[in-house]
């Protein structure tokens, strides 16, 4: 396959119609959905060639569930209180991927770019209480 196929309106097309097929008959209402996935796509797209000339390294990272609260890497409750213990990761953290550290002794870190949104423990208890 040619490169320019790939970022080109045929390859968006195709990719905006195979999402739009696999979502609408999930949806409980008929709704054209069709522009809603095309600024999704249009996005990823930008984004891609942002991260491709950007030449870094990107990760995802999902938080795994009874990992505690990582300052930076997972989100903020809502009532503001220290999260705890995460029950769930709903969506992952994005990050780049840094040497950090003296010359010589340099580390690969992640610096978070958007956190982690989770669910913790403690919002589940809470939600079961009432």
């Amino acid at each position: 396959m040619r490169q320019d196929s790939l970022v080109g309106g045929s390859s968006k097309r195709l990719v905006i119609n195979r999402i739009e097929k696999t979502i609408a008959p999930l949806l409980p209402i008929q709704k054209n959905i069709k522009p809603g996935i095309q600024r999704i796509v249009e996005t990823a797209v930008e984004l891609s060639h942002r991260l491709t000339s950007e030449k870094a390294i990107f990760t995802c990272e999902m938080i795994a569930s009874g990992e505690e609260e990582r300052e930076n890497y997972t989100s903020v409750p809502e009532d503001g209180q220290p999260g705890g213990i995460v029950y769930a990761c709903v969506f992952p953290l994005f990050g780049k991927r840094v040497m950090v550290g003296p010359e010589g002794n340099e580390t690969l870190q992640t610096v978070p770019l958007r956190a982690a949104s989770v669910i913790y423990e403690r919002e589940i208890e809470q939600s079961i209480e009432y």
